[in-house]
């Protein structure tokens, strides 16, 4: 916020307002918009130029004010706060104390930085760079600090992703005699991994625009579920649809698995694992913002990893029940 704004008291005259702003003006940064306040200093209204202009000089403030009814804490979040202007299609904004007395104002160009800084910030941790940005430009920036921002995230992922690995290892015997169920393991993970990157993007995006609160969340997440099961539906029924002609285009194999077992155990893998991703991709960031962190920090390659291992279970758990073993 600055302080460089202009503010008069409720009780004085047009007269007098006007004199004491031509005292403030050297010190003001924006004019459009002049706080009234009262003896306490808590704000009770605003004026422009234009009233103070049009109107009787006799008059008080308190006659040609328009009451301000939206103010924002010292202590309230940036992001919101810009949300906030931009909800309201505000030019400045007052910020106040507990007691709500004037602090400060935040005006639309410092609004709109503040949105492109937050902006930049959760772009950056869906893909998985900590820290905080350089002032430089990219091709400023040392190597050493691209690094140190990336590597935390990208050797943590890693070490998280072997957990894959045991789970393929586990299930390294039932792959014996049926190594068609290798075709589509890969398909069925990375299905689940874009799913769940979209909705957390989706909730991530309708957060920060303040599109739902805390009451919403079950909300979120309840349409989510209904989205990933329609999609799960409609690519399970393509992918078994499409099986017959991949058998064909394969070479003639000794497996022990038939077209129509590949085609369900394809389709019934992908339904759950869409669904699962897509709600685990809505309800991961929720339940960041609830927790007070950031849900950027579980988008893309959180999510895309936490997938992965599941989907693993979901497809050799599907292909154990349609196998019946």
């Amino acid at each position: 916020m600055t302080t460089a704004f202009a503010a008069i008291n409720e009780k004085m005259t047009l007269r007098e307002a006007i004199a004491s702003l031509n005292e403030q003006r050297e010190d003001t940064e924006i004019l459009s918009r002049i706080f009234v306040l009262d003896f306490d200093d808590r704000v009770v209204g605003k004026v422009c130029l234009r009233d103070l202009t049009f109107s009787s000089r006799d008059a008080h403030i308190a006659e040609v004010m328009q009451p301000e009814l939206v103010a924002v804490n010292a202590q309230a979040d940036q992001e919101e706060t810009a949300n906030m202007m931009l909800k309201y299609d505000m030019m400045i904004l007052p910020v106040v104390d507990d007691q709500k007395k004037l602090l400060g104002v935040i005006t639309h160009d410092d609004a709109m930085e503040i949105l492109q800084e937050e902006s930049t910030e959760d772009l950056e941790m869906q893909s998985g760079i900590a820290g905080t940005p350089d002032e430089l430009g990219y091709l400023e920036t040392p190597v050493l600090s691209h690094l140190r921002r990336r590597f935390v995230w990208v050797l943590g992922l890693a070490v998280l992703a072997i957990s894959s690995g045991y789970v393929l290892i586990s299930f390294e015997h039932f792959l014996d005699g049926r190594f068609l169920l290798a075709l589509y393991m890969p398909m069925v993970v990375a299905a689940g991994g874009n799913t769940g990157a979209q909705a957390a993007t989706s909730i991530i995006r309708a957060m920060s625009l303040g599109e739902f609160d805390r009451s919403d969340y079950l909300a979120a997440v309840w349409k989510e579920l209904r989205v990933g099961l329609c999609m799960g539906i409609a690519a399970g029924l393509w992918m078994a649809l499409l099986t017959p002609v991949v058998m064909a285009l394969l070479p003639s194999t000794a497996d022990s698995i038939s077209a129509a077992q590949l085609a369900s155990i394809a389709a019934l893998a992908l339904v759950d694992q869409i669904t699962t991703s897509t709600i685990l991709g809505a309800a991961l960031p929720i339940l960041a913002k609830a927790l007070k962190q950031d849900p950027a920090v579980v988008a893309s390659p959180a999510i895309t990893t936490v997938v992965d291992v599941t989907g693993l279970f979901i497809y050799f758990g599907v292909a154990k029940f349609i196998l019946g073993i």
